[in-house]
Formats: structure tokens, C-alpha cells, sequence
């Protein structure tokens, strides 16, 4: 297999898209407010578990699988965000 840019950047926009698109749709579409950190961490790792099932269904190499912990922190980022200063 050979690895260009565009094979790579593809593969960033691809991974990146389908790890935190659940996280925003559930924050910003459904929720509408910061959840709290336990429903936070139990969604982050609901999605860590289902996303890794993808990518191991679709045939990635375990060296791959350390953007999915990236993808959980940023998820949870998302998740509890726009909570702080409202008063």
C-alpha cells in the first residue's frame, strides 16, 4: 500500500469525523448544555469501545489506535465544555 498526502489526509478527516461526530451532535444538537462529568466519561467510553470495534471490523493495525484515546479526551472536552462563568 502506498502512502500519499492525500491517502493521509483522508484517512485524519475520516477518523477524526466519525470519532467526534456522535460527541457533537449529543452536545450541541440534542443536549444543548455541558454534561456532567460522570455521563461525560461513561459516553467517552462508550464511543472509545464502539469506535474501536469499527476500526477493528474495518481491519486497522493496532499502531492506529492511539488517536482513539485522543479522540475520547477531545470528546470529553466537547462534552463538559461552555459550563464555566454562567452564573
Amino acid at each position: 500500500m502506498e502512502f500519499t498526502a492525500e491517502a493521509l489526509l483522508l484517512s485524519v478527516l475520516i477518523t477524526w469525523g466519525i470519532g467526534l461526530a456522535p460527541p457533537i451532535v449529543i452536545r450541541y444538537l440534542l443536549w444543548r448544555k455541558p454534561l456532567s462529568k460522570t455521563a461525560s466519561i461513561t459516553l467517552c467510553v462508550l464511543f472509545w469501545v464502539t469506535n474501536l470495534g469499527i476500526f477493528l471490523a474495518l481491519g486497522s493495525t493496532s499502531k492506529s489506535h492511539g488517536v482513539l484515546y485522543l479522540i475520547a479526551f477531545v470528546s470529553h472536552g466537547i462534552y463538559t465544555s461552555g459550563g464555566e462563568g454562567k452564573a
